[in-house]
């Protein structure tokens, strides 16, 4: 039997302990509430929130109310941040988050500029939170007066989460004039959210500097603008000394369609440089350029070629399953990295021709194969391999969680049965994958079963029962009680599945 839980508690008491003498009793069922989205709090919260006579107790209220949306109360949570409160201000920017009422803004923005960069952080986080993008100029006024580096971050970071576009100038600044740092990084972010095809220049030199965060963030950046003018700038550093750099231009290739990229990628291909080869493979099966296909074949078939795993990957990201049985082939070879880009890819094709030689590949001595072979089987979803991962399953648990996600993609009533059966499992490494299972099927005939788990589930897996079934049935209860209820009066009537996305 399961460890006994705690008795639950009616939703009326929960209601009647904001009335409690002692506040810590009075902030439990606040917090408790707000977790139930009991909408009948909000008027008591208000009253807690304006005099109740502990601080703690008002900022819970205001997170609280916060949680519900309740924008009548945004003036009075905002008059909160005003010197000598006694809410810390940590509290108060969550709660205004929470709320998301850009009506709260301006009493958040002086934040910008304290002194502890924590709380400077939540204030960008708050002010994100609330869509303040009426402060922008204001904003952006504050940063042009700032002479502090680490604070100009924070002001990088809200001009472009909060896309403010007058900003552009400042940032292009900051990325031409700051050293390698936190605020470095920040700049390049924000001129990608703000779209600035001005700083194309300044954001591609980038990548190609020894600063990995900052190279990190151009690239996020480049990819948020967008715009083809980048490509000329990027075809060079495919065959740059650092992999990360080559591949880093890759990404951007890939992910900035242009009618040349094909032919310019297939022409670096063919000249067989070892450096090219992986990022010029990675873009060009990224970019789905399938004349491709003959130099990349040929590339993978040599064992000796360098980055075989990405050529192998290639023939996935194209879709074209003209190149199958190259893959399987690669997939059977004693060792070597382009058996993982096969297993991948072969699943990614829905090969189901390679079932076989994956559950051969899956027993080997590597655990990336093995994982990536387990992973292929589910996305080929074919009912032949549903014996396999169960025993799979039961005799290397370790690897649960990837075989119970791959039998869940599998159609059938056993494939569902199967993953009941290891609900029930005392052993947590397999029924908890196999809980996340039966929530992704989204399998109406799987209810009994969950509400039978219930009853047998241990405290910390009843949680995962209850994620089940309301993915199951769209139904959000956070109590067995609750559930039961449900499912006796659902028995009367059939239980729908929801749409699938």
């Amino acid at each position: 039997m399961p460890p006994a839980s705690p008795p639950e508690r009616s939703l009326d008491a929960v209601r009647q302990d904001l009335t409690s003498t002692l506040p810590v009793v009075r902030a439990q069922a606040v917090v408790a509430l707000a977790q139930m989205q009991d909408q009948e709090a909000i008027v008591p919260l208000r009253t807690l929130l304006h005099s109740d006579s502990s601080a703690t107790v008002r900022g819970v209220a205001a997170i609280a109310l916060g949680s519900f949306k309740d924008t009548a109360s945004t003036a009075t949570i905002a008059a909160l941040l005003a010197p000598g409160q006694d809410i810390s201000p940590d509290v108060v920017l969550d709660a205004l988050g929470r709320m998301g009422d850009p009506a709260g803004a301006a009493a958040v923005l002086p934040l910008l500029n304290a002194d502890h960069d924590v709380l400077r952080l939540q204030a960008v986080e708050a002010l994100v939170a609330m869509q303040a993008h009426a402060q922008g100029n204001a904003i952006l006024r504050m940063a042009l007066a700032n002479q502090d580096v680490e604070k100009a971050k924070n002001f990088a970071v809200v001009l472009g989460k909060l896309k403010v576009s007058a900003a552009q100038d400042y940032l292009i600044g900051l990325a031409r004039d700051t050293p390698a740092s936190p605020t470095l990084s920040a700049s390049y972010l924000a001129l990608g959210r703000i779209g600035s095809t001005k700083a194309i220049a300044v954001l591609s030199e980038a990548i190609g500097r020894d600063f990995v965060k900052g190279r990190e963030n151009a690239v996020e950046a480049l990819l948020l603008i967008h715009s083809p003018e980048a490509l000329p700038r990027m075809f060079p550093y495919l065959a740059h000394d650092d992999r990360e750099i080559r591949f880093s231009a890759a990404e951007i290739i890939a992910q900035t369609p242009d009618g040349h990229s094909g032919p310019k990628l297939l022409q670096a291909l063919e000249t067989h440089a070892a450096k090219v080869v992986g990022p010029a493979a990675y873009a060009l099966g990224r970019l789905k350029y399938l004349p491709a296909q003959p130099t990349l074949a040929a590339l993978l078939a040599n064992p000796a070629s360098p980055e075989r795993e990405i050529l192998a990957r290639a023939f996935g990201w194209m879709g074209s399953k003209d190149n199958i049985p190259l893959l399987i082939q690669t997939l059977r070879e004693a060792d070597g990295e382009g058996r993982y880009g096969a297993a991948w890819s072969l699943g990614i094709l829905e090969a189901a021709e390679a079932v076989d030689d994956l559950q051969k590949a899956a027993n080997g001595n590597s655990t990336k194969l093995a994982n990536l072979s387990i992973e292929a089987l589910g996305m080929i979803r074919s009912e032949k391999s549903l014996p396999y991962l169960a025993q799979k399953a039961q005799t290397h648990p370790e690897l649960a969680t990837t075989v119970l996600a791959s039998i869940a993609n599998l159609p059938g009533t056993q494939a569902r049965l199967t993953l009941e059966k290891f609900a029930n499992h005392k052993d947590l490494r397999l029924s908890r994958p196999a809980l996340q299972g039966l929530a992704q099927r989204k399998d109406a005939d799987a209810v009994p079963a969950l509400i039978q788990m219930i009853d047998t589930a241990t405290p910390d897996n009843r949680k995962q029962v209850y994620f089940a079934l309301s993915a199951v049935t769209g139904h959000k209860y956070a109590t067995a009680s609750e559930w039961r209820s449900w499912y006796a009066k659902a028995q009367a009537a059939p239980v729908s599945s929801p749409a699938r996305d």
